[in-house]
């Protein structure tokens, strides 16, 4: 059964998730769009990052 401190800690968990995706995504585009170029080693920075 779903209690409401549960529910609430899922809200939660999901929205930070979807910041952390949010800003990712951000910081990936602001480097494209100033440089003109992608950045592969952005990827290997979200790996580590991530471990």
């Amino acid at each position: 059964m779903w209690s409401l401190e549960l529910f609430t800690q899922a809200l939660i968990a999901g929205i930070v998730i979807g910041v952390i995706y949010a800003l990712m995504a951000l910081g990936i585009t602001f480097i494209y769009s100033i440089v003109k170029m992608i950045n592969w080693s952005m990827g290997e920075f979200y790996m580590l990052g991530s471990y």
